[in-house]
């Protein structure tokens, strides 16, 4: 999650993400913590 926010970071300009403190900067964190914990701590057992 930190990696990738960071690229997003220096790639903003080039539309990786988006400014901090916008919605869309909320939205995307709020998916990659759900990704970075629910989703894939499901496939653990596999």
């Amino acid at each position: 999650m930190a990696i990738l926010n960071h690229l997003g970071a220096r790639g903003i300009g080039k539309g990786l993400s988006y400014a901090q403190g916008t919605a869309g900067f909320d939205r995307l964190n709020q998916v990659l913590a759900f990704l970075n914990t629910s989703f894939f701590a499901a496939f653990g057992p596999l």
